[in-house]
């Protein structure tokens, strides 16, 4: 790969692939298959952490994910552009690790750390 003076990052392995920075952040991959080109957006909140995540509309149908953070900086929620919870995380523990996880199918887990182990 190489970056341009655009900053544009082209793929030295004929993938097909275009990489759009901006900040020095990824903002856009544009893939060419069988003569479409399909692009995935990048979004960063104030902080430059990843806010969004927007993949290319494929037979009329577009996804798109939206990630919120706790106040210590941990990604604690993933959601479905449309508000449709994908993952959540809650009651963190002193090294940040979530004790419970809930997802969009309605599964769960709940985790217990040993500080000793």
């Amino acid at each position: 790969m190489y970056i341009s003076k655009h900053g544009k990052c082209q793929s030295t392995i004929n993938d097909n692939a275009q990489y759009q920075y901006q900040s020095g952040l990824l903002s856009t991959i544009a893939k060419e298959i069988g003569g479409e080109t399909y692009e995935t957006s990048f979004a960063y909140d104030q902080w430059d952490r990843l806010e969004s995540i927007r993949y290319p509309q494929v037979l009329n149908s577009s996804f798109a994910v939206e990630y919120a953070y706790t106040d210590t900086g941990h990604v604690h929620e993933v959601r479905e552009a449309n508000g449709a919870l994908l993952w959540v995380g809650e009651d963190a523990n002193a090294f940040g690790f979530f004790q419970q996880e809930y997802f969009g199918n309605g599964a769960s887990t709940n985790s217990a750390f040993d500080p000793l182990n």
